[in-house]
């Protein structure tokens, strides 16, 4: 009866979180990368196509992005008309499933209490629903890939069935092709693994489950390979170029997106600008009236709250799950850090969600509440 209230509440907020994003997703014109998923439909520009069925089947949009997401919209647009709704409603609806898969994660690795405070951060962060809503990095996709690639995993891990193995490395093949930047997160959970999970990995290191888990992830990422081999690294080639980094800078980038900032001035103007315009709208008015009245809030308390709980080691100290999202977060990190002209835009930073959330949820769920109240 618990674990179904605490679904019930978790859908509750999985549903708020959606109604957010349809709020604000009529606000904003379509950016232009923002519509790029949809050049192979209307303009039929793309990067790389095979012939399949007796026409061109598009596998890649530009260099480093697949059409995952164009073969997504092609039935989309099949059964509704394009507009900015339908554009980002069904991302919206995808933060929506990642914020319930990350939930099932963390109840599995850890405690439900720990699910329950990871999930509420993950749907109340401004970054992550501003970055799904308005997909012009595109992350949307890419978040609910890795969650469901490594709920897969733990699957697997849980119950030994091939079929998860199978389908979680197919899950991060995909993820690959949709947006080549997915190696950084590969990577990073490569790192994490190998280094916090290792006497588990260790068990599962036998040749034919080795096998599964490269030939699931070969075949979701083979238009992507395929697109590499007719084009000898061509990915990399155009836009891998490394960099010794402003550190600063792009720390200040991870504090800003943690606190729900990195967006201001993007979006919409500053109130400095010149000129600026009146609302028209019902909803414009209203929050130019909560501004009005409340004050100016430029973020919230996130990377304080983060920042505390690293320091609370004794409480995250022993946990491996604390640990895997460490080293996962600072890995995937210095691999944007270091490569050139990334890393310093919130579309590239918010891709370290939600394990800084999973870090959070588990610091927080370990804190003695009951004898605290004593």
């Amino acid at each position: 009866m618990k674990d179904t209230i605490t679904r019930v509440k978790i859908l509750i907020l999985c549903g708020l979180y959606f109604v957010l994003g349809a709020i604000l997703a009529p606000l904003a014109g379509i950016q232009n990368d923002e519509a790029l998923f949809a050049n192979p439909i209307y303009q039929n520009s793309y990067e790389f196509h095979v012939r399949g069925f007796h026409r061109a089947v598009p596998l890649m949009v530009i260099s480093y992005i697949g059409t995952l997401k164009t073969a997504l919209y092609w039935v989309i647009f099949h059964i509704v008309r394009p507009s900015t709704l339908t554009v980002r409603l069904p991302m919206v609806f995808f933060g929506s499933i990642t914020i319930f898969l990350f939930y099932a994660l963390i109840d599995k690795i850890s405690s439900s209490r720990a699910a329950l405070i990871g999930a509420i951060l993950l749907a109340t962060d401004q970054t992550f629903l501003l970055t799904n809503t308005f997909d012009w990095g595109p992350v949307a996709i890419e978040h609910f890939l890795l969650v469901t690639g490594c709920l897969l995993a733990v699957e697997f891990a849980n119950s030994g069935r091939t079929l998860h193995l199978a389908s979680g490395s197919f899950v991060l093949g995909l993820a690959i092709w949709n947006k080549a930047i997915f190696l950084w997160a590969l990577t990073g959970i490569s790192v994490a693994g190998v280094t916090v999970l290792w006497p588990y990995v260790r068990k599962q290191l036998q040749w034919r489950k080795v096998g599964i888990a490269a030939a699931g992830f070969l075949v979701g990422a083979s238009p992507f390979l395929i697109y590499n081999l007719k084009r000898p690294n061509a990915t990399l080639s155009q836009n891998a170029r490394l960099e010794i980094p402003d550190w600063g800078m792009k720390f200040i980038q991870v504090r800003s997106a943690l606190e729900g900032r990195s967006l201001f001035g993007y979006i919409t103007n500053e109130d400095s600008a010149e000129k600026p315009k009146q609302p028209e709208s019902a909803l414009g008015r209203m929050a130019v009236f909560i501004h009005g009245t409340l004050g100016e809030r430029r973020g919230g308390i996130m990377s304080y709250v983060a920042g505390l709980c690293f320091l609370c080691f004794p409480l995250w100290w022993k946990s491996r799950i604390a640990w895997f999202s460490l080293v996962f977060s600072v890995v995937t990190w210095l691999m944007m850090a270091i490569t050139k002209d990334a890393g310093g835009s919130a579309h590239h930073t918010v891709l370290l969600w939600p394990f800084p959330h999973l870090f959070v949820g588990i610091t927080l769920a370990a804190i003695p509440w009951r004898a605290a109240r004593r």
